[in-house]
């Protein structure tokens, strides 16, 4: 029936096209692939490598179109160092049977499974021990720089990514999300998809995927283990205060001026007694009846006025010292 051609037609043209590269020359290079200009398609994507704006998805798709058009001149030395190109930006790289034939995908595999024989990483099974979430980098260990887990709980949509660290050929490190914990725990498992990372950044293994992810049990006891991990590392780090030891030499300083302080005091008020003994001396000496006061009370006058004077300089001093002696005193409880 002509409605159904054209029915077939219009949904031939909305969902049968396969998603064009994000790049522009990407796409004319495709083109030139696909109208069997093998020679142009080359020339095209030489000149699209010189964009520094090249994301390492569109880097794939270069080399990766570079290998078709080899393969195509039956230059298949030159293909294969494109294929490890892909590899090594991409060594988990699977291409669709859209982009590559049958014989194009038989030499990448070939590639990819020498790449694997020699850098191949592959990953244990996870576990849960002590609250720490831990999988084996096997085979080339050294290849792994960093791993990931994303993890959530089953019946969950999306997951969650954590780090991990890497150190002797094992990835580990707390899920620090304690409500995830919880709905582990009640749903006796956990689900995820572990990658590790080269230095370089590209994924070079990969343990379960969005649509099968890996379930890792979880028991009682290690999900409440997990729990208190995951609250401890989510807490705010409280100051570590050091011990007496650190703190002798502001003690000391505060001792030494605090000391200052206590003996200007004690001078002070000696100072003070002299000054009102005097005072009372004058009221008591004999004085001349002229001008002119006899010596005794002379020495008197003097004694009153500097003992009042030096008693009132020392007190200042000695409130001075003190304070400083407090404030090393406060320095010394928050910084030592």
């Amino acid at each position: 029936m002509p409605w159904m051609a054209l029915l077939i037609i219009v949904l031939t043209l909305l969902c049968g096209t396969p998603a064009a590269a994000a790049h522009a020359g990407l796409d004319a290079a495709r083109a030139e692939y696909d109208e069997g200009n093998f020679q142009v398609a080359l020339r095209q994507l030489a000149e699209v490598e010189q964009d520094p704006r090249l994301t390492r998805p569109e880097l794939v798709q270069l080399h990766w179109w570079r290998a078709a058009n080899l393969l195509a001149l039956k230059r298949t030395s030159e293909a294969d160092l494109a294929f490890d190109a892909v590899i090594a930006l991409e060594p988990l790289h699977e291409p669709s049977v859209l982009d590559a034939s049958p014989v194009m995908q038989a030499a990448y595999a070939r590639r990819q499974a020498q790449w694997r024989t020699q850098h191949g990483v592959t990953l244990g099974t996870p576990s849960l021990e002590g609250g720490v979430f831990k999988v084996a980098i096997q085979d080339h260990p050294a290849e792994a720089a960093s791993a990931t887990v994303y993890a959530r709980a089953p019946g969950e949509v999306s997951f969650h990514p954590f780090p991990l660290g890497v150190q002797a050929g094992l990835a580990s490190g707390v899920l620090a999300d304690e409500a995830l914990w919880v709905r582990a725990l009640d749903q006796g498992a956990l689900e995820v998809v572990v990658e590790a990372s080269s230095v370089a950044g590209a994924v070079v293994a990969r343990m379960g995927t969005t649509t099968a992810p890996v379930k890792v049990a979880v028991d009682r006891a290690a999900g409440n283990q997990a729990v208190t991990r995951a609250r401890e590392a989510g807490a705010p780090q409280k100051p570590v205060k050091r011990g007496l030891v650190a703190r002798i030499p502001w003690l000391a300083a505060a001792g030494a001026v605090g000391g200052g302080g206590a003996a200007a005091g004690v001078l002070g008020l000696a100072a003070l007694l002299v000054s009102a003994l005097s005072y009372g001396g004058m009221w008591l000496h004999p004085r001349t009846v002229g001008a002119d006061a006899a010596p005794g009370y002379q020495v008197l006058v003097s004694s009153w006025v500097g003992g009042g004077v030096a008693s009132g300089v020392l007190a200042l001093l000695g409130v001075a010292l003190l304070a400083g002696g407090g404030l090393i005193l406060l320095l010394a409880a928050f910084l030592a």
